[in-house]
């Protein structure tokens, strides 16, 4: 890793590594919005972005076969891919042997118009609604 990103990544000395060594998480707080293909950009051939080439990846939405990876969300960036999310969880679950994680943030964004009456928030139907008809993908739960 220090060969590929140099002087990008920080240097800790013995005393801040045994630190965070000895330190251990209470929770991890967890944001993600959406899931999309990635390519490898130090094995394969591909053109870096300038702003994420320290990634040395390529994201997509569209997989080889041309077929998106899930339902657009009307947002240019963010696809509805439910499965992506129980990957983060489970693969931060099994990183971090079981430490508690919070799904902090999640969802869409959501379109607002703004019209003479106001604030007006497409919903995901595509029809105008207010911010409580656009709501959000995050939803929860009591047992």
């Amino acid at each position: 890793m220090r060969r590929i990103l140099g002087p990008n990544l920080p240097e800790f000395t013995s005393k801040q590594k045994k630190k965070l060594q000895a330190t251990k998480l209470d929770f991890i707080g967890l944001n993600h919005y959406t899931t999309l293909y990635l390519k490898d950009c130090i094995f394969s051939p591909c053109e870096v972005d300038p702003i994420d080439g320290d990634a040395r990846v390529v994201s997509s939405a569209t997989g080889r076969d041309g077929v998106l990876i899930g339902e657009p969300t009307g947002s240019p960036h963010f696809y509805s891919v439910s499965y992506g999310m129980e990957q983060v969880v489970m693969y931060h679950k099994q990183r971090y042997n079981n430490t508690p994680i919070y799904i902090t943030e999640n969802g869409r964004e959501l379109t607002c118009v703004v019209t003479l009456c106001g604030p007006c928030w497409i919903t995901s139907s595509g029809l105008p609604g207010t911010r409580r008809d656009a709501g959000s993908t995050m939803s929860t739960s009591r047992r």
